[in-house]
Protein backbone atom coordinates (compact mmCIF):
# COMPACT_ATOMS: atom_id res chain seq x y z
CA UNK A 1 0.00 0.00 0.00
CA UNK A 2 1.31 3.44 -0.91
CA UNK A 3 1.68 6.08 1.84
CA UNK A 4 -1.40 7.89 0.51
CA UNK A 5 -4.05 6.69 -1.93
CA UNK A 6 -3.80 8.23 -5.36
CA UNK A 7 -6.91 10.30 -4.71
CA UNK A 8 -4.96 12.19 -2.03
CA UNK A 9 -1.39 11.98 -3.30
CA UNK A 10 -2.09 13.16 -6.85
CA UNK A 11 -4.23 16.16 -6.00
CA UNK A 12 -3.50 19.38 -4.24
CA UNK A 13 -6.21 21.47 -2.66
CA UNK A 14 -5.67 25.22 -2.46
CA UNK A 15 -8.99 25.84 -0.72
CA UNK A 16 -12.46 24.34 -0.65
CA UNK A 17 -13.74 27.18 -2.81
CA UNK A 18 -11.03 26.71 -5.44
CA UNK A 19 -10.09 23.05 -5.90
CA UNK A 20 -7.25 22.38 -8.29
CA UNK A 21 -6.43 18.90 -9.56
CA UNK A 22 -2.89 17.76 -10.26
CA UNK A 23 -4.02 16.06 -13.46
CA UNK A 24 -6.10 17.36 -16.35
CA UNK A 25 -9.14 15.23 -15.60
CA UNK A 26 -11.55 15.77 -12.71
CA UNK A 27 -11.87 12.88 -10.25
CA UNK A 28 -13.99 9.86 -11.08
CA UNK A 29 -17.48 9.66 -9.54
CA UNK A 30 -17.52 8.47 -5.93
CA UNK A 31 -19.04 5.14 -6.95
CA UNK A 32 -15.85 4.43 -8.92
CA UNK A 33 -13.57 5.36 -6.02
CA UNK A 34 -14.83 3.04 -3.28
CA UNK A 35 -11.38 1.47 -3.00
CA UNK A 36 -9.84 4.89 -2.32
CA UNK A 37 -12.29 5.51 0.49
CA UNK A 38 -11.56 2.11 2.01
CA UNK A 39 -7.81 2.74 1.80
CA UNK A 40 -8.20 6.17 3.41
CA UNK A 41 -10.26 4.61 6.21
CA UNK A 42 -7.46 2.13 6.93
CA UNK A 43 -4.90 4.95 6.95
CA UNK A 44 -7.05 7.00 9.32
CA UNK A 45 -7.59 4.03 11.65
CA UNK A 46 -3.86 3.33 11.83
CA UNK A 47 -2.99 6.98 12.42
CA UNK A 48 -1.11 7.37 9.12
CA UNK A 49 -3.63 9.91 7.83
CA UNK A 50 -4.37 12.75 10.21
CA UNK A 51 -6.50 15.82 9.61
CA UNK A 52 -4.71 19.14 9.65
CA UNK A 53 -6.78 21.28 11.98
CA UNK A 54 -5.77 24.92 12.02
CA UNK A 55 -8.29 26.36 14.47
CA UNK A 56 -11.47 25.49 16.32
CA UNK A 57 -14.41 27.84 16.81
CA UNK A 58 -17.65 27.62 18.77
CA UNK A 59 -20.85 28.30 16.87
CA UNK A 60 -21.06 31.76 18.43
CA UNK A 61 -17.67 32.55 16.82
CA UNK A 62 -18.61 31.66 13.22
CA UNK A 63 -18.25 35.27 12.08
CA UNK A 64 -14.66 35.26 13.35
CA UNK A 65 -14.05 31.86 11.73
CA UNK A 66 -15.21 33.10 8.33
CA UNK A 67 -13.13 36.26 8.71
CA UNK A 68 -10.05 34.16 9.47
CA UNK A 69 -10.61 31.94 6.42
CA UNK A 70 -10.97 35.00 4.20
CA UNK A 71 -7.56 36.31 5.31
CA UNK A 72 -5.92 33.56 3.26
CA UNK A 73 -3.68 32.52 6.18
CA UNK A 74 -5.57 29.29 6.92
CA UNK A 75 -3.20 26.29 6.95
CA UNK A 76 -5.62 23.47 7.72
CA UNK A 77 -9.25 22.79 8.39
CA UNK A 78 -11.40 25.01 10.51
CA UNK A 79 -13.60 23.13 12.95
CA UNK A 80 -16.91 24.57 14.10
CA UNK A 81 -18.62 23.09 17.12
CA UNK A 82 -22.21 23.30 18.26
CA UNK A 83 -22.94 22.84 21.93
CA UNK A 84 -25.99 20.92 23.10
CA UNK A 85 -28.53 23.00 24.96
CA UNK A 86 -28.60 22.32 28.71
Amino acid sequence: MSPLPHCVAERTFKSTANVRWAGDDPPAPAANRVGDLAEMAVLAETGALKPGIDRRYRFAQMVEAHAYVETGRKRGSIVGSVERPS
